[in-house]
């Protein structure tokens, strides 16, 4: 399943970077709409990471004997 995410995730970069290159004015006009529509993506990216399950919410154990 990996993998396959990978793989398409690969496959729309590429074809999401040639769309927004193509229809710009400029070459460089077209890099820097890749660019800023990275860091969004990063921006995006970044504030859902703590909404991932892992070991940071988890409960911690209660040793027999400490206080509570």
């Amino acid at each position: 399943m990996l993998y396959m995410l990978n793989q398409l995730g690969a496959a729309l970069g590429v074809a999401v970077v040639t769309l927004v290159v193509q229809t710009a004015d400029s070459t460089i006009g077209g890099l820097r709409g890749v660019f800023w529509l990275s860091v969004a993506a990063n921006v995006v990216v970044l504030a859902l990471v703590p909404l991932l399950p892992g070991k940071a919410g988890a409960p911690q154990p209660v040793r027999e004997g400490a206080p509570a």
